[in-house]
Protein backbone atom coordinates (compact mmCIF):
# COMPACT_ATOMS: atom_id res chain seq x y z
CA UNK A 1 0.00 0.00 0.00
CA UNK A 2 1.47 3.78 -0.97
CA UNK A 3 2.29 6.24 1.59
CA UNK A 4 -0.64 8.23 0.31
CA UNK A 5 -3.65 5.52 0.78
CA UNK A 6 -1.42 4.90 4.35
CA UNK A 7 -2.14 8.67 5.00
CA UNK A 8 -5.09 9.09 3.25
CA UNK A 9 -3.70 12.41 2.11
CA UNK A 10 -2.14 13.86 -1.32
CA UNK A 11 0.98 15.46 -1.53
CA UNK A 12 -0.80 19.08 -1.99
CA UNK A 13 -2.60 18.42 0.98
CA UNK A 14 0.43 17.19 3.42
CA UNK A 15 1.89 20.55 2.38
CA UNK A 16 -1.20 22.58 3.59
CA UNK A 17 -0.90 20.32 6.65
CA UNK A 18 3.12 20.29 7.81
CA UNK A 19 4.03 23.44 5.97
CA UNK A 20 7.01 23.85 3.44
CA UNK A 21 8.31 20.87 4.04
CA UNK A 22 9.82 20.62 0.63
CA UNK A 23 11.50 24.29 -0.29
CA UNK A 24 9.87 26.19 -3.84
CA UNK A 25 11.92 26.45 -6.73
CA UNK A 26 13.37 29.66 -7.34
CA UNK A 27 11.76 32.50 -9.33
CA UNK A 28 13.39 33.20 -12.49
CA UNK A 29 15.71 36.34 -12.67
CA UNK A 30 14.09 39.40 -13.99
CA UNK A 31 16.26 40.66 -16.84
CA UNK A 32 17.62 44.15 -16.10
CA UNK A 33 16.21 47.68 -17.85
CA UNK A 34 19.21 48.64 -21.24
CA UNK A 35 20.72 51.56 -19.75
CA UNK A 36 19.48 54.26 -20.93
CA UNK A 37 21.57 56.43 -23.97
CA UNK A 38 23.42 59.64 -23.10
CA UNK A 39 21.38 62.94 -23.55
CA UNK A 40 22.68 64.03 -27.35
CA UNK A 41 24.99 67.12 -26.92
CA UNK A 42 25.94 69.42 -29.61
CA UNK A 43 29.55 69.04 -30.83
CA UNK A 44 32.03 71.45 -29.96
CA UNK A 45 35.46 72.41 -30.21
CA UNK A 46 36.75 71.41 -27.10
CA UNK A 47 36.02 68.74 -24.72
CA UNK A 48 34.32 71.11 -23.01
CA UNK A 49 32.40 72.81 -25.52
CA UNK A 50 34.23 76.18 -24.78
CA UNK A 51 33.95 76.60 -28.61
CA UNK A 52 30.40 77.03 -28.74
CA UNK A 53 29.76 79.04 -25.39
CA UNK A 54 33.20 81.30 -27.13
CA UNK A 55 30.51 81.31 -30.38
CA UNK A 56 27.23 82.20 -28.40
CA UNK A 57 29.14 85.04 -26.29
CA UNK A 58 30.55 86.52 -29.78
CA UNK A 59 27.28 86.45 -31.42
CA UNK A 60 25.34 87.49 -28.24
CA UNK A 61 27.42 90.62 -27.94
CA UNK A 62 27.27 91.14 -31.21
CA UNK A 63 23.34 91.47 -31.59
CA UNK A 64 24.04 93.52 -28.20
CA UNK A 65 25.79 96.12 -29.94
CA UNK A 66 23.29 96.57 -32.91
CA UNK A 67 20.18 96.69 -30.57
CA UNK A 68 22.18 99.52 -28.87
CA UNK A 69 22.74 101.25 -31.89
CA UNK A 70 19.59 100.86 -33.35
CA UNK A 71 18.22 102.28 -30.31
CA UNK A 72 20.24 105.20 -29.14
CA UNK A 73 21.97 105.65 -32.56
CA UNK A 74 19.19 106.66 -34.87
CA UNK A 75 19.55 103.38 -36.85
CA UNK A 76 15.83 103.67 -38.42
CA UNK A 77 15.18 100.41 -40.82
CA UNK A 78 17.35 96.98 -41.60
CA UNK A 79 19.10 98.95 -44.44
CA UNK A 80 21.00 100.98 -41.83
CA UNK A 81 21.92 98.05 -39.87
CA UNK A 82 23.93 97.19 -43.01
CA UNK A 83 26.32 100.05 -41.60
CA UNK A 84 27.23 98.11 -39.10
CA UNK A 85 28.75 94.87 -40.13
CA UNK A 86 32.87 96.22 -38.85
CA UNK A 87 31.47 95.15 -35.31
CA UNK A 88 32.22 92.08 -36.63
CA UNK A 89 36.14 92.92 -36.89
CA UNK A 90 35.72 94.65 -33.83
CA UNK A 91 34.49 91.16 -32.02
CA UNK A 92 36.59 89.10 -33.73
CA UNK A 93 39.76 91.00 -32.36
CA UNK A 94 38.39 91.37 -29.01
CA UNK A 95 37.55 87.02 -29.65
CA UNK A 96 41.28 86.65 -30.22
CA UNK A 97 42.33 88.72 -27.01
CA UNK A 98 40.07 85.88 -25.12
CA UNK A 99 40.73 82.76 -26.52
CA UNK A 100 43.76 80.89 -25.56
CA UNK A 101 45.13 79.30 -29.06
CA UNK A 102 49.03 79.07 -27.82
CA UNK A 103 49.98 82.20 -28.33
CA UNK A 104 51.34 84.24 -25.22
CA UNK A 105 48.82 86.97 -23.79
CA UNK A 106 50.67 89.85 -24.30
CA UNK A 107 50.72 88.92 -28.11
CA UNK A 108 47.22 87.67 -28.16
CA UNK A 109 46.28 91.23 -26.59
CA UNK A 110 48.39 93.76 -29.19
CA UNK A 111 46.86 91.27 -32.31
CA UNK A 112 43.27 91.12 -31.22
CA UNK A 113 43.72 95.13 -30.68
CA UNK A 114 44.99 95.70 -33.84
CA UNK A 115 41.93 94.21 -35.25
CA UNK A 116 39.46 95.94 -33.28
CA UNK A 117 41.27 99.42 -34.23
CA UNK A 118 41.02 98.55 -37.80
CA UNK A 119 37.39 97.26 -37.26
CA UNK A 120 36.56 101.02 -35.70
CA UNK A 121 38.19 102.86 -38.52
CA UNK A 122 36.24 101.01 -40.82
CA UNK A 123 32.84 101.41 -38.78
CA UNK A 124 33.75 105.29 -38.69
CA UNK A 125 33.71 105.18 -42.32
CA UNK A 126 30.70 103.38 -43.05
CA UNK A 127 28.29 105.69 -40.36
CA UNK A 128 30.49 108.79 -41.79
CA UNK A 129 32.27 110.04 -39.03
CA UNK A 130 35.64 108.89 -41.18
CA UNK A 131 36.26 109.88 -44.66
CA UNK A 132 36.64 106.74 -46.84
CA UNK A 133 40.26 108.14 -48.37
CA UNK A 134 42.02 107.84 -44.96
CA UNK A 135 42.76 104.62 -46.46
CA UNK A 136 44.55 106.96 -49.27
CA UNK A 137 46.79 108.67 -46.28
CA UNK A 138 47.44 105.85 -44.48
CA UNK A 139 48.92 104.84 -48.04
CA UNK A 140 51.90 107.14 -47.03
CA UNK A 141 52.88 105.57 -43.91
CA UNK A 142 54.14 101.87 -45.54
CA UNK A 143 57.51 102.33 -44.07
CA UNK A 144 56.10 101.71 -40.83
CA UNK A 145 54.75 98.42 -42.20
CA UNK A 146 57.93 97.62 -43.25
CA UNK A 147 59.16 97.81 -39.87
CA UNK A 148 56.33 96.32 -38.08
CA UNK A 149 57.63 93.48 -40.34
CA UNK A 150 60.53 93.51 -39.67
CA UNK A 151 60.16 93.60 -35.74
CA UNK A 152 57.73 90.39 -36.36
CA UNK A 153 60.54 88.28 -37.79
CA UNK A 154 63.37 89.67 -34.95
CA UNK A 155 60.58 88.25 -32.35
CA UNK A 156 60.48 85.11 -33.23
CA UNK A 157 63.80 84.55 -34.08
CA UNK A 158 64.98 85.90 -30.72
CA UNK A 159 61.74 83.97 -29.17
CA UNK A 160 60.56 87.15 -27.24
CA UNK A 161 56.86 87.68 -27.33
CA UNK A 162 56.86 90.70 -26.23
CA UNK A 163 58.96 91.98 -28.90
CA UNK A 164 56.62 90.53 -31.43
CA UNK A 165 53.58 92.28 -30.14
CA UNK A 166 55.92 95.20 -30.63
CA UNK A 167 55.04 94.92 -34.48
CA UNK A 168 51.27 95.25 -33.49
CA UNK A 169 51.56 98.41 -31.00
CA UNK A 170 53.75 100.12 -34.15
CA UNK A 171 50.76 99.37 -36.73
CA UNK A 172 48.19 100.77 -34.65
CA UNK A 173 49.89 103.88 -33.50
CA UNK A 174 50.35 104.37 -37.63
CA UNK A 175 46.47 103.69 -37.84
CA UNK A 176 45.62 106.70 -34.89
CA UNK A 177 48.45 109.06 -36.88
CA UNK A 178 46.62 108.55 -40.01
CA UNK A 179 42.75 108.81 -39.01
CA UNK A 180 43.37 111.99 -36.37
CA UNK A 181 46.32 113.82 -38.07
CA UNK A 182 47.49 112.67 -41.44
CA UNK A 183 43.45 112.63 -43.30
CA UNK A 184 42.99 116.62 -41.91
CA UNK A 185 46.41 117.56 -43.22
CA UNK A 186 46.76 120.02 -46.62
CA UNK A 187 47.79 119.14 -50.06
CA UNK A 188 50.33 116.04 -50.18
CA UNK A 189 49.24 114.71 -46.79
CA UNK A 190 45.91 114.33 -48.05
CA UNK A 191 46.87 112.48 -50.97
CA UNK A 192 50.06 111.31 -50.43
CA UNK A 193 50.95 110.80 -54.01
CA UNK A 194 53.77 112.68 -55.87
CA UNK A 195 56.26 112.38 -58.25
CA UNK A 196 60.26 112.10 -58.83
CA UNK A 197 61.26 113.96 -62.27
CA UNK A 198 64.52 116.26 -61.51
CA UNK A 199 64.09 120.02 -59.89
CA UNK A 200 60.72 121.99 -60.29
CA UNK A 201 59.88 124.96 -61.68
CA UNK A 202 57.49 127.15 -62.35
CA UNK A 203 55.08 128.00 -65.72
CA UNK A 204 52.26 129.55 -67.32
CA UNK A 205 50.86 129.68 -70.53
CA UNK A 206 47.49 131.31 -72.34
CA UNK A 207 45.38 131.87 -74.94
CA UNK A 208 43.43 135.40 -75.64
CA UNK A 209 40.27 135.73 -75.94
CA UNK A 210 38.63 134.74 -79.21
CA UNK A 211 35.20 136.54 -79.84
CA UNK A 212 34.40 134.14 -82.92
CA UNK A 213 34.40 131.43 -80.01
CA UNK A 214 31.16 131.13 -79.41
CA UNK A 215 30.94 127.46 -77.79
CA UNK A 216 33.86 124.80 -77.02
CA UNK A 217 35.25 121.71 -75.35
CA UNK A 218 38.17 121.35 -72.74
CA UNK A 219 40.34 117.74 -72.13
CA UNK A 220 42.38 117.64 -69.17
CA UNK A 221 44.71 115.14 -68.77
CA UNK A 222 47.37 115.53 -65.74
CA UNK A 223 48.15 113.04 -62.94
CA UNK A 224 49.62 113.58 -59.99
CA UNK A 225 48.86 117.24 -58.75
CA UNK A 226 46.93 119.84 -57.05
CA UNK A 227 44.65 121.25 -59.38
CA UNK A 228 41.91 123.91 -59.52
CA UNK A 229 39.94 125.49 -62.43
CA UNK A 230 37.84 128.65 -62.59
CA UNK A 231 36.47 131.56 -65.01
CA UNK A 232 38.88 133.71 -66.45
CA UNK A 233 38.87 136.46 -69.07
CA UNK A 234 40.63 134.38 -71.41
CA UNK A 235 40.03 131.81 -73.68
CA UNK A 236 42.11 129.47 -71.34
CA UNK A 237 44.95 130.17 -69.42
CA UNK A 238 47.50 127.35 -67.28
CA UNK A 239 49.85 128.49 -64.42
CA UNK A 240 51.87 126.63 -61.83
CA UNK A 241 54.33 124.39 -60.43
CA UNK A 242 55.74 121.02 -61.90
CA UNK A 243 58.68 119.45 -62.94
CA UNK A 244 60.82 120.67 -65.29
CA UNK A 245 60.55 117.54 -67.32
CA UNK A 246 56.66 117.12 -67.16
CA UNK A 247 55.49 120.50 -67.39
CA UNK A 248 51.66 120.45 -68.45
CA UNK A 249 51.09 121.92 -72.13
CA UNK A 250 48.02 123.67 -73.47
CA UNK A 251 46.59 123.59 -76.69
CA UNK A 252 43.76 125.92 -77.89
CA UNK A 253 42.18 126.52 -81.27
CA UNK A 254 38.83 127.78 -82.71
CA UNK A 255 37.41 126.36 -86.11
CA UNK A 256 34.17 127.15 -86.89
CA UNK A 257 33.11 128.60 -83.60
CA UNK A 258 34.30 126.19 -82.00
CA UNK A 259 36.89 126.17 -79.62
CA UNK A 260 38.76 123.13 -78.22
CA UNK A 261 41.03 123.43 -75.45
CA UNK A 262 43.76 120.89 -74.03
CA UNK A 263 45.86 119.95 -71.46
CA UNK A 264 48.28 117.34 -70.82
CA UNK A 265 51.62 116.18 -69.15
CA UNK A 266 54.68 114.46 -71.19
CA UNK A 267 54.52 111.84 -68.27
CA UNK A 268 57.97 111.66 -67.52
CA UNK A 269 58.11 110.50 -64.27
CA UNK A 270 57.55 108.36 -61.75
CA UNK A 271 54.73 108.21 -59.14
CA UNK A 272 55.16 106.97 -56.19
CA UNK A 273 53.79 107.66 -52.52
CA UNK A 274 55.31 110.18 -50.12
CA UNK A 275 56.06 113.01 -52.07
CA UNK A 276 54.70 116.44 -52.25
CA UNK A 277 52.12 117.73 -55.43
CA UNK A 278 53.07 119.94 -57.96
CA UNK A 279 50.12 122.75 -59.05
CA UNK A 280 48.30 123.41 -61.78
CA UNK A 281 45.79 126.10 -61.79
CA UNK A 282 43.42 126.59 -64.96
CA UNK A 283 41.00 129.12 -65.80
CA UNK A 284 38.39 129.11 -69.13
CA UNK A 285 36.45 131.99 -71.15
CA UNK A 286 33.24 132.88 -69.48
CA UNK A 287 31.53 134.19 -72.57
CA UNK A 288 31.95 130.96 -74.02
CA UNK A 289 29.40 127.97 -73.58
CA UNK A 290 31.15 125.03 -73.28
CA UNK A 291 29.13 121.57 -74.33
CA UNK A 292 31.71 119.23 -72.24
CA UNK A 293 34.51 119.69 -69.56
CA UNK A 294 36.36 116.90 -69.34
CA UNK A 295 38.86 115.57 -66.26
CA UNK A 296 41.15 112.31 -66.90
CA UNK A 297 42.92 112.55 -63.80
CA UNK A 298 44.79 110.65 -61.33
CA UNK A 299 46.15 111.45 -57.96
CA UNK A 300 44.72 114.98 -57.44
CA UNK A 301 43.49 117.45 -54.72
CA UNK A 302 41.07 119.44 -57.08
CA UNK A 303 38.85 122.72 -56.83
CA UNK A 304 36.74 122.74 -60.05
CA UNK A 305 34.32 126.05 -59.72
CA UNK A 306 32.16 125.92 -62.62
CA UNK A 307 29.80 128.53 -60.84
CA UNK A 308 30.46 131.18 -63.68
CA UNK A 309 30.36 129.07 -66.50
CA UNK A 310 28.37 128.04 -68.70
CA UNK A 311 28.92 124.33 -69.21
CA UNK A 312 26.63 121.72 -70.29
CA UNK A 313 28.12 118.64 -69.57
CA UNK A 314 30.99 117.17 -67.28
CA UNK A 315 33.09 114.12 -67.35
CA UNK A 316 35.24 113.32 -64.77
CA UNK A 317 37.34 110.20 -64.44
CA UNK A 318 39.27 110.40 -61.37
CA UNK A 319 41.90 107.92 -59.22
CA UNK A 320 42.31 108.11 -55.65
CA UNK A 321 41.75 111.93 -55.38
CA UNK A 322 40.37 114.50 -53.31
CA UNK A 323 37.50 116.42 -55.72
CA UNK A 324 35.33 119.68 -54.93
CA UNK A 325 33.28 120.24 -58.18
CA UNK A 326 30.87 123.17 -57.73
CA UNK A 327 28.22 123.86 -60.27
CA UNK A 328 26.14 127.00 -61.42
CA UNK A 329 22.63 127.66 -62.65
CA UNK A 330 23.92 129.28 -66.29
CA UNK A 331 23.04 126.44 -68.08
CA UNK A 332 19.57 125.18 -68.46
CA UNK A 333 20.56 121.60 -68.26
CA UNK A 334 23.41 120.01 -67.06
CA UNK A 335 25.06 116.01 -66.83
CA UNK A 336 27.29 115.35 -64.73
CA UNK A 337 29.32 111.72 -65.02
CA UNK A 338 32.03 111.03 -62.50
CA UNK A 339 33.96 107.56 -62.10
CA UNK A 340 36.81 106.61 -59.85
CA UNK A 341 38.06 104.69 -57.14
CA UNK A 342 38.88 105.56 -53.98
CA UNK A 343 37.95 109.31 -53.59
CA UNK A 344 36.75 112.07 -51.62
CA UNK A 345 34.05 113.73 -53.58
CA UNK A 346 32.13 117.04 -53.05
CA UNK A 347 29.22 118.31 -55.36
CA UNK A 348 27.93 121.79 -54.77
CA UNK A 349 24.70 122.84 -56.78
CA UNK A 350 22.79 125.65 -56.51
CA UNK A 351 19.59 125.27 -53.99
CA UNK A 352 17.37 126.01 -56.50
CA UNK A 353 18.69 123.25 -58.88
CA UNK A 354 16.09 119.95 -59.64
CA UNK A 355 18.69 117.35 -59.22
CA UNK A 356 18.67 114.26 -59.56
CA UNK A 357 21.38 111.67 -58.35
CA UNK A 358 22.08 108.13 -59.33
CA UNK A 359 25.21 106.40 -57.48
CA UNK A 360 26.81 103.36 -57.94
CA UNK A 361 29.32 102.37 -55.18
CA UNK A 362 31.09 99.29 -54.37
CA UNK A 363 31.47 100.64 -50.56
CA UNK A 364 31.22 104.22 -50.63
CA UNK A 365 28.74 106.47 -48.24
CA UNK A 366 26.89 109.20 -50.37
CA UNK A 367 25.42 112.10 -48.10
CA UNK A 368 22.82 114.45 -49.27
CA UNK A 369 21.14 117.79 -47.94
CA UNK A 370 18.12 116.65 -46.08
CA UNK A 371 16.35 118.94 -49.04
CA UNK A 372 16.65 115.51 -51.18
CA UNK A 373 14.66 112.02 -51.02
CA UNK A 374 16.06 108.63 -51.45
CA UNK A 375 14.21 107.03 -54.41
CA UNK A 376 15.83 103.79 -54.45
CA UNK A 377 18.76 101.64 -53.99
CA UNK A 378 20.68 100.76 -50.70
CA UNK A 379 22.78 102.70 -48.43
CA UNK A 380 26.62 102.40 -48.20
CA UNK A 381 25.66 98.99 -50.44
CA UNK A 382 24.61 98.54 -54.11
CA UNK A 383 22.52 101.66 -56.21
CA UNK A 384 21.33 104.54 -55.24
CA UNK A 385 18.95 107.30 -56.05
CA UNK A 386 18.14 110.94 -54.93
CA UNK A 387 15.76 113.54 -56.20
CA UNK A 388 15.31 117.25 -55.42
CA UNK A 389 12.17 118.93 -56.98
CA UNK A 390 14.33 122.44 -57.03
CA UNK A 391 12.03 125.87 -58.11
CA UNK A 392 13.23 127.01 -61.00
CA UNK A 393 16.76 126.36 -61.09
CA UNK A 394 18.39 124.09 -63.87
CA UNK A 395 18.12 120.33 -63.95
CA UNK A 396 21.25 118.90 -63.26
CA UNK A 397 22.02 115.13 -63.81
CA UNK A 398 24.55 113.70 -61.71
CA UNK A 399 25.65 110.10 -62.23
CA UNK A 400 28.11 108.63 -59.29
CA UNK A 401 30.43 105.91 -60.01
CA UNK A 402 32.96 104.90 -57.45
CA UNK A 403 34.15 101.91 -55.47
CA UNK A 404 35.56 103.13 -52.01
CA UNK A 405 34.78 107.02 -51.75
CA UNK A 406 32.84 109.60 -49.47
CA UNK A 407 30.78 111.45 -51.42
CA UNK A 408 28.77 114.45 -50.25
CA UNK A 409 26.38 116.77 -51.86
CA UNK A 410 25.89 120.14 -51.07
CA UNK A 411 23.64 123.10 -51.97
CA UNK A 412 24.53 127.22 -51.98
Amino acid sequence: MSDETASGMTDPERETTTGSSVAAPPAPPVPRAPASAPAAVPPSHGPDGRGWRSGGIFFGTLLVAVGLFALFGGLTSIVDVLRLWPLLIVFGGIAEMLTPRGEALVKRLAAGLGSVAIGLVLLGNTLGYIRWTVWIALASLWPLLVIAIGVELVGRGLHLNWLRALSNVILILGLAYGVFVLQYAPGAAVFPFGSFAGPTATFTAARPHDGSALTGRVSVKIGATGFSLAAGDVLASVGGRAPKADTPALDAAVANGVAEVTVTEPGNRTVFVGAGNGTLDMTLDRTVAWSEVRFDVGAVSAVADLSDLKVARVVMNAGASDIRLKLGNLADNVDVQVSGGAMSLTIRVPATAACTIHATSGLSDVRVPASFRRTGGIPVLGDSTFTADGSGGPRIAITLTSGVSDIQIETY
